[in-house]
């Protein structure tokens, strides 16, 4: 069940760079604005290369649970509380774009909700309710 529930969050944060990589803009996106196209339908990847991270016996930031946003190929890794609050970036940091998609992200209704079942799961004794 946390796989999936991972993997749902992966699909929805991958959805937004790529409407973003589109030229659709945040406010497009709040609207309903979609780019689309017609491809052959195929199991999901990722296509913008980010993916979401919670470590297990991870601990707070500033008493909140947070998560990372990983990109490897371009060394970012920052971490951002489940209201899309950047917190800090180890290395490099994530594009204005980027953060904005993630507060966008974390805007998104029942975002919060996984972000939390993800954090509990990987972090049973620092249970957040």
């Amino acid at each position: 069940m946390i796989e999936e529930i991972e993997k749902q969050l992966e699909i929805s944060f991958d959805e937004i760079v790529f409407q973003l990589s589109k030229g659709v803009s945040i406010e497009g996106l709040k609207k309903g604005t979609r780019w689309h196209s017609f491809e052959q339908v195929k199991e999901w990847q990722n296509r913008m290369g980010y993916k979401l991270h919670i470590y297990s016996n991870d601990h707070f930031i500033d008493g909140k649970p947070h998560f990372h946003l990983i990109k490897q190929s371009e060394q970012i890794d920052c971490k951002f509380d489940f209201f899309g609050k950047l917190l800090e970036c180890a290395k490099t940091s994530a594009p204005q774009k980027i953060t904005d998609a993630v507060e966008y992200f974390c805007e998104i209704s029942g975002q919060y909700d996984k972000l939390i079942a993800f954090w509990n799961h990987k972090n049973p004794k620092l249970i957040v309710r």
